[in-house]
């Protein structure tokens, strides 16, 4: 999982300059989760570049950025920004159930498995 993407802060740091489209194309060559921060301070990814990520086949988590139990409740008032991002459930790792989680830590198992036969 790739997370503080861009590693901005709202109204204090800008974000780096990234190949996002190259970020996007490696993540779904390597089969790696993008972070959407939900951190308010955060909110990295940038919502209008959820749609691609998701679009792309790629694989989202929503973090809370929680350093304590207390920034646990950043995980619920992202979703509205994750929906105006367009994201859909089956889209976000952790938003899947229990079945779906192990199904996809089992498909990149057999994929690190694959990879280290062919080398």
């Amino acid at each position: 999982m790739v997370g503080h993407l861009t590693g901005r802060v709202l109204l204090q740091r800008d974000g780096y300059e990234v190949d996002f489209d190259a970020i996007v194309e490696g993540a779904k060559q390597y089969h790696v989760v993008l972070e959407f921060n939900a951190n308010p301070h955060r909110r990295d990814l940038d919502w209008r570049r959820l749609k691609q990520v998701q679009d792309a086949g790629v694989m989202i988590s929503v973090n809370p950025d929680a350093h304590s139990t207390l920034g646990l409740a950043c995980s619920f008032t992202s979703l509205p920004i994750a929906r105006k991002g367009w994201l859909r459930r089956e889209s976000v790792l952790n938003a899947l159930d229990l079945p779906g989680v192990m199904a996809f830590f089992e498909a990149q198992r057999a994929l690190k498995i694959a990879q280290c036969v062919a080398s």
